[in-house]
């Protein structure tokens, strides 16, 4: 079940009886879902990757549209890695694993799992 709760500039959408706690998802006034890794990037990357690091900047927002029309507005930040971790919350939980990428490595699998995300990564090394 769905509340919408309105605040100037934004909508929330908070879902009830998910498995997440605190699960949230937010809006831009234009309609494009604002992404949970933009929203709180310290804590997913500890929780999700398992390493700790510094925000040093950001490539921009990029915009999408998926085929059934939801919109999508993902910030994609520079993120310096300082630390790793053996164990992190969701290696325990879900046997999540970490595996980095020569950048041509990392564009043929974005390309092949996730290809906004290779654009995105396309667009910004263009811009640099």
């Amino acid at each position: 079940m769905l509340d919408l709760v309105q605040n100037p500039g934004e909508c929330i959408l908070k879902r009830k009886n998910t498995s997440k706690l605190g699960c949230t998802r937010t809006y831009y006034p234009d309609g494009y879902r604002k992404r949970a890794a933009g929203l709180c990037f310290k804590s997913e990357s500890k929780n999700e990757a398992g390493v700790t690091g510094k925000v040093i900047g950001t490539l921009g927002p990029f915009d999408d549209i998926t085929v059934n029309g939801t919109k999508h507005r993902t910030s994609v930040y520079i993120f310096v890695v300082t630390e790793e971790f053996d164990l992190w919350e969701d290696k325990l939980r879900i046997g999540r694993t970490r595996k980095w990428f020569p950048i041509e490595d990392a564009f043929k699998q974005l390309h092949r799992y996730k290809p906004n995300q290779e654009s995105y990564l396309r667009e910004a090394i263009m811009d640099t």
